[in-house]
């Protein structure tokens, strides 16, 4: 193989090499876009599930502030039939 031959082949080897690189380059480029776009998404449903539990967590907590009005309800009723009753029994039992 002459000079002529071998400085072809080489020019040929390099162009080659380049395409290589510039598939490569081209393929790194849109697996690294394709992998931002993934951990957006993840981000994403990540905020949303977290959403998900404070909604969760303030709708048992509603429910249970639902659940002491009422029991605090009852016992204000309660203390208000207690307090008559104290009342009706004060003369009987000669207290002012």
């Amino acid at each position: 193989m002459n000079d002529e031959q071998q400085n072809d082949l080489r020019k040929e080897m390099n162009k080659r090499f380049d395409d290589l690189d510039d598939q490569f380059a081209k393929l790194f480029d849109y697996l690294e876009e394709r992998m931002n776009k993934t951990d957006a998404s993840l981000d994403n449903k990540a905020e949303k599930s977290e959403v998900g539990r404070v909604l969760q967590t303030l709708d048992g907590l509603s429910g249970r502030l639902s659940d002491v009005e009422t029991e605090q309800a009852a016992h204000a009723s309660q203390l208000d039939r207690h307090e008559k009753k104290l009342k009706q029994l004060k003369p009987e039992a000669g207290l002012r």
